[in-house]
């Protein structure tokens, strides 16, 4: 059985650090601006590019990759799959960063030689009209699959019920509620894309200093507040080294509390470094003091990640949901 320890180290590293992003503008009239197109990352190209990947980086040291990819399906349906890959992650400085002083009143967690593998694996479902109808996520630990697993669905066109569990099965009735931990009704945005923070947006096109504009966020932790609301800001143009170049781009920040001051005096949550064309180059998530960045890697190198997404290596690492398992809506 999984240490009940492990699992909390899974929720309070996942709650910090993924969020839902729902590119939708939420409140236009009171900060202005538009936001950029971000429904351009589920354009089916007629030949399938290569997938997105992403290395990821702590404390100046790799830590593993993510990478993304978008297929249409047989149905016309379109699909985003993600598998994040987490090697060696030190349990005891990531507390720290997390916690503070609190990280000392975890002492199971504490050694100093726990280092764990993480893998997540992400899935989210849209119509031919690229609106959401369903999202999927499950988290193993070393060779524990399904630690923590999520699943959603879009009920009655806006509707996003959600399940949160331990193991692959989804509990779908209330009878099965003792197998879940919680469970959740989120109102969606009518035009809302949802995708995960541990695999960016590829792109974010039109962009101009400047430009701002806000989006809902929704993280699964704490469950008493899922949905918050962000600002995002086009700030300035910034010169970063990238692929060995040095490469003009867009510097966007994220900050919460949207609507509650001067954006300069609120700390960012999250940064993108975006190309002309709209292709994102690097992001940095920041949850308390631990800050993870995602640096993309050139498409003539990330083709060699393909095979992770593929069928028989991706679907089962996520939760069960073939028709026979599925008697009922979640209610």
């Amino acid at each position: 059985m999984v240490n009940r320890y492990y699992i909390a180290f899974v929720m309070l590293f996942w709650g910090a650090s993924m969020a839902w992003l729902g590119a939708a503008k939420v409140l236009p009239p009171l900060f202005g601006g538009d936001a950029p197109d971000y429904r351009s990352a589920l354009t089916v190209a007629p030949k399938p590019p290569p997938p997105v990947v992403w290395r990821m980086d702590w404390e100046d040291r790799t830590i593993g990759y993510a990478v993304t990819q978008v297929h249409r399906l047989d149905s016309g349906r379109i699909e985003m799959r993600s598998l994040v890959r987490f090697e060696q992650l030190d349990v005891k400085r990531i507390l720290q960063q997390l916690l503070g002083v609190f990280a000392k009143m975890v002492p199971a967690l504490g050694d100093d030689e726990l280092r764990l593998d993480m893998t997540i694996a992400s899935r989210a479902q849209f119509s031919r009209e690229q609106r959401l109808e369903a999202i999927a996520s499950s988290i193993a630990v070393a060779d524990l699959p399904h630690v923590l697993s999520l699943h959603g669905e879009v009920q009655q066109g806006s509707d996003l019920q959600v399940v949160v569990f331990s193991g692959k099965e989804i509990p779908w009735n209330s009878e099965d509620n003792g197998k879940a931990l919680f469970r959740q009704t989120i109102e969606l945005p009518r035009d809302a894309i949802l995708s995960d923070a541990f695999a960016p947006h590829s792109e974010l096109k039109d962009l101009q200093v400047g430009q701002t504009w806000t989006i809902p966020v929704y993280r699964p932790f704490p469950p008493n507040s899922p949905v918050q609301i962000l600002e995002a800001r086009a700030e300035r143009l910034d010169l970063i080294s990238w692929n060995r170049e040095t490469v003009e781009t867009m510097l966007v920040v994220y900050r919460s509390e949207a609507g509650s001051g001067l954006a300069t005096a609120r700390r960012p949550i999250g940064r993108l470094w975006v190309r002309p064309d709209g292709l994102v180059l690097r992001q940095e998530v920041m949850a308390s003091n631990l800050l993870l960045v995602f640096e993309r890697v050139s498409d003539d190198q990330s083709a060699a990640y393909a095979d992770a997404l593929q069928d028989n290596a991706f679907l089962p690492l996520l939760p069960l949901t073939d028709a026979a398992s599925h008697p009922a809506p979640i209610e």
